[in-house]
Order: C-alpha cells, then structure tokens, then sequence
C-alpha cells in the first residue's frame, strides 16, 4: 500500500484517548503498565484521516495541515503530521521500527535453521516494511513543508 499525502484545511470529527494495559497485584505488591494514545479523527480536504500518537495532537477546526499516511477502506492512517497554523508537527518513529526490523531479521536468520526463527523473519520483515513507510511519510512532509510557506496565524 502506497503512502500518500492529503493536505487541507482540518474540521475535527471525533477526538479521544484509547487505553490499554494491565495492573495485577498480590499481597500488596501491585505492578503492571498502561499506555495511552490520542487519537483525531479529521476531515482533510475532503478525506478521513485517522491520527493515533503518543504526544499529544494540535489541532483546532479550521487549521490548514498535511497528512502522510496509508490509505484504508475506512480512511487514510496517519503516519506523519503537520500542523501548518500552529507550528507543530508529529513524526513517525521510522529508525526505530526500521532498527527493530533488521534486528529482528538478523536474529531470525540463524534461528530459521531450526524452523524457530521463521515467524521471527516475517516479524522483522513487516517490521521493516512498515518502518519504511513510515520514513517515506516523514519525507512527504519535509517535502511538503518546504514547497509552500507556512500559513501565518490571523
């Protein structure tokens, strides 16, 4: 699937924050971990674009913004955004899910002699796939960002 760029002005259908993890404890020893993500759900020039990051999304109805991501039957995926009248921009972590691909890979490899390290290959093979769109849609905003001037705040 390619990464494609929309860019436009934003209007916010739906904002929120989705949660997960888990807490366990005996004995008065509790442990565990939660993780939450925002998440927008933004019209772009017409196109739904889903936005899921860990730091938070600026974004206000009416910002003009550019958007990389994969297109889905539901809408684009964010990978990469910018936020043109607000000066913010949230990137993808590309190196590190590309570090994590290889690293993968190159685990899997010896361990494929065994049958053992095959699922680890496809692992690191997505993970590389993925870590590589992720760069690209990093690039499509660079590229975007530097074509046209940055809208100035009225």
């Amino acid at each position: 699937m390619a990464v494609e760029l929309v860019q436009g002005t934003a209007k916010i259908l739906d904002n929120g924050v989705e949660t997960h993890g888990y807490v366990s404890g005996s004995g008065g020893n509790v442990r565990g971990q939660i993780e939450s993500m925002r998440t927008v759900t933004l019209d772009v020039g017409g196109s739904i674009v889903h936005v899921k990051h860990k730091q938070p999304i600026v974004v206000v109805d009416g910002d003009q913004v550019v958007v990389a991501g994969v297109r889905k039957p539901n809408g684009i995926n964010a990978n990469a955004m910018a936020n043109r009248t607000r000066s913010t921009r949230n990137n993808a972590p590309a190196t590190l899910v590309i570090i994590a691909g290889v690293l993968m890979i190159l685990l899997g490899l010896p361990l494929s002699l065994i049958l053992l390290g095959l699922p680890l290959v496809a692992f690191g093979g997505y993970f590389l796939y993925v870590g590589l769109n992720m760069k690209k849609a990093n690039a499509l905003i660079d590229e975007a960002l530097s074509r046209s001037p940055t809208v100035a705040r009225v």
